[in-house]
């Protein structure tokens, strides 16, 4: 709930000070939510669904809040990227989002490989991602980032103090580019439980 109500913190900040949103007190706003996975895919459905309740609590202004997701980082394909660019830009083309806010890594790495194509003038909110995901590199002026950190060893490490005598935990992933990264995250912090568990993939 903490990092929600930062969240939230940034996103009222972005829309007060957007150059696209001061034009009077009742107009109404406009957020885009991008989501990674879908609207219906949880936690990351939870932690959006706080965000849009908030929002609306707290907003003094009069909020349009519309929801688009990036289905594409659930599969393998090669470049599906472009036409979801041109969908976005050709709905906003009239009035781009006064902010928009990104669920997840995959939706967060999205607008940032696109942001000179995606409203360069429009602040974004990165949340729900993990720190190890989020590209400092590439950040604007305009954004700002929630992170979140996870960690793998203290989730083993629970795990053999409850069940001291677990020899083998299975990961139960996919082969998309994001499940590959954790996938490979949860094997180097496990280096150091080797001599105790040994880890196995169940791909999906």
């Amino acid at each position: 709930m903490n990092r929600i109500s930062g969240a939230l913190g940034l996103v009222v900040f972005l829309l007060a000070v957007s150059p696209e949103a001061v034009v009077s007190a009742s107009d109404n706003k406009q957020v885009m939510l991008l989501h990674s996975f879908g609207t219906e895919m949880r936690p990351w459905s939870d932690y959006s669904q706080g965000i849009r309740e908030e929002l609306k609590r707290q907003s003094p202004w009069l909020l349009d809040i519309t929801d688009h997701s990036l289905i594409s980082a659930r599969h393998n394909n090669s470049n599906p990227d472009i036409p979801f660019v041109d969908y976005l830009t050709a709905l906003f083309a009239e009035k781009p989002p006064d902010v928009i806010v990104s669920i997840g890594a995959p939706a967060a790495n999205f607008v940032q490989q696109y942001r000179d194509r995606l409203f360069t003038s429009t602040p974004m909110v990165l949340t729900t991602l993990e720190q190890r995901r989020v590209q400092y590199v590439t950040l604007t002026q305009n954004d700002a980032v929630v992170p979140i950190r996870i960690n793998y060893k203290a989730l083993l490490e629970n795990i053999l103090r409850v069940l001291p005598d677990t020899k083998n935990v299975a990961i139960v992933n996919g082969t998309s580019p994001n499940e590959r990264f954790w996938s490979d995250a949860i094997r180097k912090e496990a280096t150091p439980l080797a001599d105790r568990v040994e880890l196995g993939s169940v791909p999906k």
